[in-house]
């Protein structure tokens, strides 16, 4: 019998059975050579546990890291889009302040898209506001038990209408009944019509596929099949570093500003980070012909349903 020298490549179990034992005929050998063993077991037992931990160490450094980019990126990204509301504003009280305008209905003309673009602003700020808050605990969700058909039948209410709109195909495939997951009822809605929308204005044309599935863990997926590339979602993280736009006034009051698919997927990421769920773009399944090119997955935990519906 050999006693190796620990090796952190390798497991390495050091034992001896008491046969093995009842061979060394001195009995001080013995003893020692069981304590040896001993502690050659124990000393392994905190190396493995020293690694775990080292790995679980390594584990949250990258995920701090990730987690500090992604913060870092959406604090550039709310400014950035605020840019264009406030220059919009600005811009519009420029042609005033200097006289440009031709009459006083133009001038009044000019006012009225100055407000509609303060009222665009606020609306950018209340959004991130909410977020901000919610993840702060000072106005927390209320995330309990909601049945997932609800959440589906409501989703393909509100946005049918924009995507028959653009005569693109549809398919909503509706859960189980008795489907329930963790959340919160109306942030979830939001969430998934935010890249529903995203989605829309991103294609030229195909379908779109919204699905569920049960996974292990008591997981839930909710997928989103569309023809849009996976760098719909991909766009710059440092978007300080680009210059403010210029003053522009638009030609009508329908070229109002939008939250762009990279502030909602932001958003939209840490509500569903929040729930307990998780936001993440995967590759469509393996089928040439199914018209698919991404896959947007929300990952929500399954719920039991409320005592009063089990009752019912």
């Amino acid at each position: 019998m050999t006693l190796d020298h620990p090796d952190l490549s390798q497991e390495n179990d050091v034992t001896l059975t008491e046969a093995e034992l009842a061979q060394i005929a001195d009995p001080q050998l013995r003893q020692r050579v069981a304590a040896l063993v001993e502690q050659c077991d124990r000393l392994d037992h905190e190396r493995q546990w020293m690694r775990q931990r080292l790995e679980d160490l390594q584990l949250q450094v990258h995920l701090t890291q990730e987690m500090c980019r992604f913060k870092g990126g959406f604090l550039a990204r709310v400014s950035h889009e605020l840019r264009s509301p406030l220059s919009g504003l600005i811009g519009t009280h420029q042609l005033i302040l200097t006289d440009l305008c031709e009459d006083q209905e133009e001038e009044r003309d000019f006012l009225g898209r100055a407000h509609e673009y303060s009222l665009k602003m606020v609306e950018m700020l209340d959004i991130v506001l909410k977020v901000a808050r919610a993840e702060q605990g000072r106005s927390p969700l209320k995330v309990e038990p909601v049945r997932l058909y609800d959440v589906f039948e409501e989703v393909r209410e509100l946005s049918a209408l924009q995507v028959a709109n653009r005569n693109y195909h549809y398919d909503v495939q509706m859960p189980n009944g008795d489907l329930w997951v963790n959340a919160d009822y109306k942030p979830l809605v939001q969430v998934l019509l935010h890249q529903i929308m995203a989605v829309v204005d991103g294609m030229s044309e195909g379908s779109l596929r919204l699905s569920s599935s049960v996974g292990g863990e008591d997981e839930v997926y909710i997928w989103l099949d569309s023809p849009c590339q996976l760098d719909i979602w991909n766009e710059p993280i440092d978007q300080l570093r680009s210059p403010p736009p210029a003053p522009q006034i638009p030609v009508s009051a329908t070229e109002l500003p939008q939250l762009s698919s990279g502030l909602s997927w932001l958003v939209d990421y840490t509500l569903l980070e929040i729930m307990g769920g998780a936001l993440d773009v995967l590759e469509p399944p393996p089928n040439p012909n199914c018209g698919w090119l991404s896959r947007l997955q929300y990952r929500l935990q399954q719920a039991p349903p409320p005592p009063e519906t089990e009752s019912g």
